[in-house]
């Protein structure tokens, strides 16, 4: 079960590390789609919440597009880093490489933003492939209860020692301790010894 987990981990890695790895070294083609797809994400948003995104001029696409290579070259370099994160069983890694995706996936292939203007078929079956590995980031990034068994990089902290409980101690209940005295203090059957 270890080593079937550490593959599903590598696979995994591997994806987001090749995709960023490509975002880094060619970025035209990363940056003319998302050069297409801002103007129509931006104009959804603005009737969204009635155009109140226009006293924020960075959003506006003519700067987004200024500066599209630099965040995705950023976005390249968060995937293949938590993409190692991911391959090492490093907890959160997993979790923030799905948060990433959700971010992504919610931009590029929201139907409702790009409706009528991309093939929604294709759309539909990115959006299919991208929850799965959500599901999967999410599995692999959530903490293990058994911290006892650490992989490559599985726990950090080396597990407490827990006192153990022996299943055959009885366990005092209250017929079984001796009552006090209302008046002396002592439990019941043992007087004080008179001094005479």
């Amino acid at each position: 079960m270890k080593f079937s987990r550490l593959i599903g981990r590598f696979l995994l890695a591997l994806l987001f590390i090749n995709v960023g790895l490509s975002q880094l070294n060619d970025t035209d083609p990363f940056v003319q789609f998302v050069n297409v797809r801002y103007p129509y994400f931006y104009e959804y948003v603005q009737k969204l919440t009635g155009n109140s995104l226009d006293c924020t001029e960075i959003l506006k696409p003519i700067n987004i597009i200024k500066h599209t290579p630099c965040l995705i070259q950023a976005i390249g370099g968060a995937q293949i880093v938590l993409g190692l994160g991911v391959a090492l069983g490093i907890q959160g890694a997993g979790c923030l490489l799905a948060l990433l995706s959700i971010i992504i996936t919610a931009f590029v292939h929201n139907p409702i933003i790009y409706l009528n203007k991309v093939d929604t078929q294709a759309e539909y079956i990115n959006i299919i492939f991208n929850v799965g590995i959500i599901g999967a980031l999410f599995l692999v990034g959530k903490r293990r209860k058994n911290r006892g068994s650490c992989v490559t990089g599985g726990c950090l902290i080396k597990p407490k020692d827990e006192k153990k409980v022996d299943s055959d101690a009885k366990v005092p209940t209250g017929k079984d301790v001796p009552k006090k005295s209302k008046a002396s203090g002592n439990p019941k059957g043992k007087e004080k010894s008179k001094k005479y």
